[in-house]
């Protein structure tokens, strides 16, 4: 405790002897502000972020004027992620493309437009998605998804030089940056769960990548922590072909979609194991006995605390698992683990023969 006094002293609120210090801990307010340090705001795709409510007024992003120079600006349009919203129809979208760019008529606007337009002209561009979508998208048209991520997809990206000719949204005004390349934020109250649904179909669409992709993707190559649920992962399974055959990427998959069978493996429900650090994961028994799951997110080590994982041993460790197994410790917060940490820490490299910065996925 002493030394923890010494080095943390700003987290100590009763000293080793017992005393009161200055330092006071709201550990709900420390939460909060954990979970939004967590979810701050992180590019997805061109010009789409992925972040928390509090991002939308307080963060600045980078962006290239029209002569070339860095600056930096706020987001123009705010898609907030939340329970009982409804997808906005083709002519809403229509009319906040109309004042996103400053054009028509606001009081026309104003008459015929919903709480989104008035909402709008104190803040960004501010709309609203469903945090989720039911199993076999009993409560939307797949098409209103479609053509939302569609919508998204040209205010992020610069008309062509033949779409810029015809009577589009999105028209060239000159502004920074260039006309018809916005920047949206997709954000919900903690940042991690109702936005989940969006950002993955966006991904799909946008990217032109399959559902099981989609979901690597946005936790490996883009580091972003998000929570899916049993409805996000059966939406989005049924959802993605109309997202690919809409898609504008010149690559995306049309036709049979293949799947890899951790994505419809019985104890996968859409979450996966949550990151602790770079190299280390808390999961549960289900991730475990998902090994296919595991390897695709780079987790080769599974360390079993009282909890017996089923494998197929010798296809995994020739497919380059481990596993350890400590069947005489319950996970109960009662059995003490120092007799066993060591053998746990070499386990899991540490130490090992690689560099100490660097120990396996765990």
């Amino acid at each position: 405790m002493d030394a923890f006094e010494s080095a943390h002293p700003e987290l100590v609120a009763i000293d080793s002897c017992g005393r009161t210090t200055d330092t006071k801990i709201e550990f709900l307010s420390q939460e909060r502000e954990e979970m939004r340090r967590l979810t701050t705001a992180t590019k997805i795709s061109h010009n789409v972020y992925l972040g928390n409510s509090a991002d939308a007024f307080n963060s600045v992003i980078e962006c290239i004027t029209a002569d070339g120079k860095s600056a930096t600006k706020g987001f123009d349009v705010c898609i907030e992620t939340k329970d009982m919203a409804e997808i906005a129809s083709a002519e809403t979208l229509k009319q906040a493309g109309t004042f996103l760019n400053g054009e028509g008529n606001t009081d026309i606007l104003l008459n015929r437009s919903g709480s989104w337009y008035a909402r709008s002209l104190t803040r960004p561009l501010a709309l609203e998605f469903p945090s989720s979508t039911p199993p076999l998208i009993t409560r939307h048209d797949p098409q209103a998804i479609v053509n939302f991520c569609d919508w998204i997809y040209h205010i992020t990206h610069p008309p062509t030089a033949t779409q810029a000719s015809e009577d589009v949204v999105m028209t060239d005004t000159q502004q920074e940056p260039p006309a018809g390349e916005h920047t949206v934020l997709i954000h919900c109250q903690d940042g991690y769960t109702e936005s989940t649904f969006l950002a993955l179909a966006y991904l799909i669409f946008s990217e032109g990548i399959t559902a099981h992709e989609a979901w690597v993707r946005l936790h490996t190559t883009l580091q972003r922590s998000f929570f899916a649920f049993e409805s996000d992962l059966q939406a989005l399974k049924f959802l993605q072909s109309h997202l690919l055959d809409r898609s504008p990427n010149e690559n995306a998959l049309k036709g049979p979609v293949p799947t890899p069978q951790w994505f419809t493996h019985g104890t996968f429900d859409g979450s996966f194991p949550s990151r602790i650090l770079p190299h280390m994961y808390l999961g549960n028994l289900q991730h475990a006995n998902n090994p296919e799951m595991l390897r695709a997110i780079g987790i080769t080590r599974v360390l079993s605390i009282g909890e017996e994982v089923v494998w197929d041993m010798d296809s995994e460790t020739a497919n380059g698992m481990h596993l350890m197994y400590l069947d005489n410790v319950q996970d109960n917060g009662i059995d003490p683990l120092l007799d066993y940490i060591d053998h746990c820490l070499e386990f899991l490299g540490i130490p090992s023969p690689c560099p100490p910065s660097h120990p396996p996925h765990c």
